[in-house]
């Protein structure tokens, strides 16, 4: 699993992730949630969740599945073709792995991010829009304007 798809679900679970900015020289260090001091181990000993065991798909399992079964459980069934539908969702979802259960939950919750306003606000973090008045006057098209 790539960073980016560790970085929603730890949203997801209402948690932290740790991006460190390390100091050059004598400087002050730096964790993103918040933390400062002179080296790493003195600011944030936290470690992001890897997302590829057992414990992190507890963990998911908790907060994301329970609170949404039947639509998580819509979306594993939807997913699959008709012959699979013909058997049991749960029986597929038994043969996966812990990495493959999570790599799923990161999926269904990019698909219905109406149910997970936290994710929605990280999202929308990570894009820059410049203002109007300086895109109208570099030329550019607003986000919405159709091309013609």
């Amino acid at each position: 699993m790539i960073d980016s798809r560790r970085k929603l679900l730890t949203v997801a679970l209402g948690e932290c992730w740790h991006d460190y900015k390390l100091s050059q020289g004598r400087g002050i260090s730096t964790c993103s949630c918040g933390n400062k001091g002179m080296s790493v181990w003195d600011i944030c000993t936290k470690a992001n969740r890897t997302f590829s065991d057992a414990d992190d798909y507890e963990a998911l399992r908790e907060k994301v599945v329970r609170n949404n079964l039947n639509k998580f459980a819509c979306y594993i069934w939807s997913g699959m073709d008709d012959g699979e539908r013909q058997q049991d969702a749960l029986a597929y979802w038994l043969t996966l792995s812990p990495e493959e259960r999570n790599e799923t939950i990161c999926d269904f919750i990019k698909a219905n991010l109406h149910l997970f306003p936290k994710v929605v606000e990280y999202l929308a973090s990570l894009v820059t829009i410049q203002p109007p008045s300086t895109q109208i006057a570099s030329g550019k098209r607003m986000p919405w304007e159709e091309e013609k």
